[in-house]
């Protein structure tokens, strides 16, 4: 290992929708209505900022975590791997994983004026040969998942693991584990290896279990072979999770705000991962996010009744919690618990999901600020 050591991007959740797909007609603007905060209708320019960013940075390697399609259609497949293959060309190695959204899913569509109609969906076969290029190409392969096993420096080791394949979904299959385990085995003494999963190994949020099942299974065959760092996303926030020794890190969806990669960077002591900006379209991604959360709450404050002079508060601490935890950023536990608009909330509607699931995030954040 060079003594300043290696860097990779990680990119989870890009849900890219091509634009062949879509225009700015109702059948998309309605589909949108029901969106979970993605600046989908930035998604070229997103990604080809990131694109870009790679381009002059020249990272070590990029690592995507799956969910590169926006509900699995192959256009969007073949455009975002189109966009990627420009780093492999520049000697920029690319890794990939499927997510939930990537194969045979069922709302694969396109939207076009009032029409919303089915897309090519994308099959097993057909998701593998398009990504063959990033990280299997070269690599040892499972043969009944996308798993695979990817040398990305001397004695520095990518163990892909693949749960979104028709017939296993959010489950590692037992052969794919016999299969990793036989593998591992085989490196050489003294490598390093870290895991790459869409689904969490660990749990990030309570209100939004994103884990692969059976992962205890997994964790166990992490702990045989030393891997203490796991990449994942599936939960669309960023967040790291530590359990036994093992750390779980969550990468932020590219298109929720504030628009967000990883960066890793392993040196000989160890690894150091921080999330970083694309900066661009800081105003629309925040604004879009506050939109889709005041969307949501919206019903349980009607049901309880709150009065039209207390709602602002509420909607405005509802807002910075979400982006706060989406982020990935601090929060203070203590000035929100002590402020006006927690007090609104626990007196009107304290019996809500979204009371519980905003009380579950300070209650992780002061868990771990302890």
């Amino acid at each position: 290992m060079r003594k300043d050591g290696y860097c990779y991007y990680v990119v989870s959740d890009i849900h890219y929708l091509s634009p062949r797909l879509y225009d700015q007609g109702s059948a998309f603007w309605g589909m949108m209505k029901t969106n979970d905060g993605k600046l989908t209708e930035y998604g070229e320019e997103i990604v080809d900022e990131f694109i870009r960013s790679a381009q002059c940075e020249r990272p070590d390697g990029v690592i995507l975590t799956g969910d590169l399609t926006f509900n699995g259609e192959l256009q969007s497949l073949l455009d975002i791997t189109g966009k990627f293959r420009k780093l492999n060309d520049l000697g920029i190695p690319v890794y990939m994983i499927s997510g939930n959204h990537d194969i045979e899913h069922r709302h694969a569509c396109s939207y076009h004026g009032e029409n919303k109609e089915p897309a090519e969906k994308i099959s097993p076969d057909v998701f593998l040969r398009h990504t063959s290029e990033f990280g299997r190409a070269d690599a040892v392969k499972d043969q009944t998942s996308g798993s695979y096993i990817a040398r990305l420096q001397e004695k520095l080791y990518l163990l892909a693991l693949d749960a979104n394949m028709p017939d296993s979904r959010e489950v590692i299959p037992a052969s794919t584990l016999e299969w990793a385990d036989e593998e591992l085995a085989k490196l050489p003494e003294g490598s390093a290896v870290i895991g790459l999963t869409h689904q969490n190994v660990l749990r990030q949020n309570n209100y939004m279990k994103r884990e692969i099942l059976h992962r205890e299974e997994v964790k166990k065959l992490y702990g045989k072979y030393g891997i203490r760092l796991n990449l994942s996303g599936h939960a669309h926030l960023q967040h790291i999770s530590e359990e036994d020794g093992l750390k779980d890190i969550c990468t932020e969806c590219l298109m929720i705000s504030p628009l967000q990669y990883g960066v890793l960077n392993i040196l000989p002591e160890g690894y150091s991962y921080t999330a970083k900006k694309l900066g661009i379209l800081e105003k629309e991604a925040a604004e879009r996010l506050d939109e889709t959360v005041i969307r949501m709450i919206t019903p349980d404050i009607e049901k309880s009744y709150v009065p039209f002079g207390k709602r602002g508060q509420m909607e405005r601490l509802a807002c910075e919690l979400c982006a706060a935890v989406f982020a990935g950023k601090e929060i203070d536990t203590s000035e929100v618990l002590t402020g006006e608009a927690w007090n609104i909330w626990e007196t009107y509607a304290g019996n809500t999901f979204w009371y519980s699931f905003l009380k579950n995030i300070l209650v992780n954040e002061k868990n771990e600020s302890d």
